[in-house]
């Protein structure tokens, strides 16, 4: 578009974060077909079905909405009789050099950019797991989870890993997903260009409380910080504790820090705090 307009175009590296760098089409196919048939699985494993839908409070419409599958290690045979060239599929990280699924045996979570899979990432579960809770496929940059939520002017929650910010989603609050506390890449701040408020509800431990501070400054006046109550993270206080999208919204409307920089944020300041029992009001 900017071509036709004879605007100069943006050119995007072959390593670049931002959102507007896609994979190539023949990646997004190979990612899509795998995101299918790792999905297809789940209906055969009982085991899967409970721990997301009793364990993480996962809804059946959420699991379907978000693609979540399991990997049995059947990958590769179902790619092949799909026409794929095992190289090009190698190349995806998804395979190893072995032809083994990197992610055998671990839940898989797509990530989805406006409808294709640009990402699959890979987390055990169940008490006996063993390893790295996550994995990422070798060769597949990190990436901002959900990140289509971000195409909004309202409030956008941000959550410590994929399931809680399901969660969040569920619960109706446009929310995203960071794959650790820890990571916030600055070229993913563009993203949080169209919300006016941005509500970190990280875990609260040590990790999360000072991942929280951080990405508070890098994202300037319209972060908040929710305190979730210690120890608890989004998925326990919905599930262990009962807590529903009433819990949230006064948890969010307690967040704290940023200043008010324009009317729309002073007149959810004022909604917030109206109708309080001492009638407490802006300066």
């Amino acid at each position: 578009i900017r071509k036709f307009f004879n605007d100069t175009p943006i050119t995007y590296t072959k390593d670049s974060a931002s959102d507007d760098d896609l994979p190539d089409d023949e990646f997004c196919r190979i990612m899509s077909v795998a995101a299918d048939y790792y999905h297809l699985q789940v209906s055969e494993n009982a085991e899967v079905v409970e721990y997301l839908t009793k364990d993480r409070g996962l809804t059946i419409d959420s699991i379907r909405k978000h693609r979540i599958g399991f990997s049995d290690g059947g990958l590769i045979t179902h790619l092949v009789t799909e026409g794929f060239d095992i190289e090009a599929v190698k190349k995806t990280g998804i395979i190893d050099a072995w032809g083994n699924d990197s992610l055998n045996g671990m839940l898989t979570i797509p990530y989805q950019v406006h409808g294709q899979v640009v990402q699959i990432r890979g987390r055990r579960f169940g008490e006996d797991a063993v390893g790295p809770k996550y994995k990422t496929p070798k060769g597949q940059a990190a990436r901002l989870f959900n990140q289509d939520a971000t195409l909004t002017d309202g409030m956008l929650t941000v959550a410590e890993g994929e399931l809680d910010c399901i969660v969040l989603e569920q619960l109706g609050f446009n929310a995203v997903g960071l794959p650790g506390c820890e990571n916030l890449d600055e070229n993913w701040l563009p993203m949080f260009s169209m919300p006016h408020k941005v509500v970190l509800c990280l875990d609260n431990d040590a990790a999360g409380r000072r991942a929280a501070e951080k990405h508070a400054t890098t994202l300037g006046p319209k972060s908040r910080i929710a305190e979730m109550p210690e120890d608890v993270d989004v998925t326990d206080w919905y599930v262990k504790h009962g807590k529903s999208t009433d819990d949230f919204e006064y948890l969010f409307a307690k967040s704290k820090g940023g200043i008010l920089v324009s009317v729309r944020e002073c007149y959810d300041r004022w909604l917030e705090v109206e109708g309080n029992p001492d009638l407490v009001g802006l300066k």
